[in-house]
């Protein structure tokens, strides 16, 4: 009889400091910069997205510790950028 996922035990729990993202970005006793998505396409113009990884590596290079992804970009014609 096989078992379906469903059956499978419950992974087991990580701390956010086992991760290595969150170890970057949460430094104690020190300050960390990150950057937002999208990185181009102000102001006026919507992003492309064409550069992205690229610029994504040009931040990491100079020192920004994380790069945050707007889970719901938004698009407001009065604003003048996806925001």
């Amino acid at each position: 009889m096989s078992t379906s996922s469903l059956d499978s035990p419950l992974p087991t729990r990580t701390s956010a400091a086992d991760h290595p993202g969150m170890r970057a970005a949460f430094r104690p006793g020190r300050m960390t910069l990150g950057v937002t998505t999208p990185l181009e396409g102000f102001p006026g113009s919507m992003p492309t997205l064409e550069r992205h990884a690229e610029l994504v590596e040009q931040a990491e290079a100079v020192g920004f510790s994380t790069v945050w992804v707007r889970d719901v970009p938004l698009v407001d014609p009065r604003y003048g950028d996806a925001g």
